[in-house]
Formats: C-alpha cells, sequence, structure tokens
C-alpha cells in the first residue's frame, strides 16, 4: 500500500467534489480489473503502438482501462483538459491546490484521472512526467484510430481566397505521406524563409516543395555543373 497524501486528503476532506481518492489506494490503480478475459485482451490483445518510458505505462494502463469501459475519448479529453490547466497556471502539479480541486470538479475531468492517476504521479514524485503521460496516451488513440498528425508550412497567411488551394496541398500530403484509410489532422506554421511555395509534414514522412528548397537545389546542381565543365 502507498501511503496517502495530503493530495489525497484534500479530496477526502471535500465534501463538495465528486471525486473521492481510496483510502487504501494501491501503486497499480485500477489496474486490478484487468484479466485475461477483459475486453483488451479478448480484442486488442496488444497496444497499437509501442510507448515509451513510465509515461508511456501510464499511458497503457489509462488506454487499457478506457477501453474496457468505453472511455477512450473521455480520457483523451480529460488528460488534456488537465494538461492545460497546469499550462495555463503555470505551475506544475501540487499536492494541495484549491485551484486544482476546482477545475477537476468544474471541468468533469474523469475520476479515474482525477483521482487514481494524479495521486499516484504525486505519491511517486513523478510530476514532471504529466505531459509525457499525455503525449503516449495520444499516441495510443491517434494509432488506434488510425489518426496522424500532420504540419503544413507556408511562408505567410494565406487570403481566404486560397482556401481551395489550402486545400488541395493538404490532399497531396495524405495522398503522398499517410497510409491508406487514415485520417490527418493538421496545424500551420509559416517561415518567411520560404519565401514561398509549400511543406508538409506527417508522422516522419514530409514533402517539401519551398522555394528556398528549390533554390538551394539548382544552385546545387549549378556547382556540380561547373566543376564537371572544368575537368
Amino acid at each position: 500500500m502507498l501511503k496517502t497524501t495530503r493530495f489525497a486528503n484534500s479530496f477526502l476532506r471535500s465534501n463538495k467534489s465528486q471525486f473521492a481518492v481510496f483510502r487504501t489506494l494501491k501503486a497499480n490503480y485500477f489496474t486490478d480489473s484487468f484479466s485475461e478475459n477483459d475486453k483488451f485482451t479478448k480484442e486488442l490483445s496488444k497496444y497499437p503502438v509501442i510507448t515509451e518510458g513510465f509515461g508511456g505505462e501510464y499511458a497503457q494502463q489509462l488506454f487499457r482501462h478506457a477501453y474496457n469501459t468505453n472511455q477512450l475519448g473521455f480520457f483523451k479529453l480529460s488528460l488534456e483538459e488537465v494538461s492545460g490547466f497546469f499550462k495555463k497556471e503555470g505551475v506544475p502539479l501540487t499536492a494541495n491546490s484549491d485551484a486544482l480541486l476546482k477545475f477537476l470538479t468544474d471541468a468533469g475531468v474523469a475520476k479515474e484521472i482525477a483521482t487514481d492517476l494524479l495521486a499516484t504521479v504525486y505519491q511517486r514524485g513523478q510530476e514532471g512526467i504529466f505531459d509525457t503521460i499525455v503525449g503516449e496516451y495520444n499516441k495510443l488513440y491517434n494509432a488506434h484510430f488510425q489518426i496522424y498528425q500532420g504540419k503544413l508550412t507556408l511562408p505567410e497567411p494565406m487570403a481566404a481566397k486560397y482556401t481551395t488551394s489550402l486545400y488541395k496541398m493538404k490532399a497531396a500530403a495524405v495522398g503522398t505521406l499517410a497510409a491508406l484509410k487514415t485520417r490527418v489532422t493538421f496545424t500551420t506554421d509559416y517561415l518567411p524563409a520560404d519565401i514561398g511555395g509549400w511543406r508538409a509534414d506527417v508522422g516522419e514522412e514530409s514533402i517539401d516543395k519551398s522555394y528556398v528548397t528549390e533554390l538551394g537545389r539548382i544552385i546545387s546542381e549549378e556547382k556540380q555543373n561547373a566543376v564537371l565543365r572544368s575537368l
């Protein structure tokens, strides 16, 4: 058994909170429900992607429990809500934050995350890996639902009249870089040094149609041709 911390006690003392940490909280919390006959084992048998480190282990446990209880999306949203709260507050995870307790209740964060996960991470002195847990869970979630993260890089924002062109860039990137039957969600960055053109990244694959890269290629070819002509 792990020693109950101030964080756990603060939940127990709060009558208004819908979350209550178990008085005999174990290190593996809800994982006691895992078995060879649970839904995850029967339907998936293995995780959709390899995770890394302690953050990955927590993410796997969350993913398995969420799959068993049909809460994959709810857990994803809850993790991102808590991560966003920490970033907004500009403070690390603390054991007795009234603002945190109020947020967890008001936001309706999944109890397994609001109590089991946060209390266990705090008890183990692993507050610094929370963002890693979120990232590793998202990897599992995206791989399971075949969702890829893409990034489109442009020299500057495009006017509304070029919406069709922007769509074609994304379509070309998905058709070229992503596996069949996958969904890609794009973010957009701006790099004025590219002069013009565009770049696209999906996973570890990329397309580079930027003018600066094309210009560099032309210059490199001209230098090679100059060397050959001098022989």
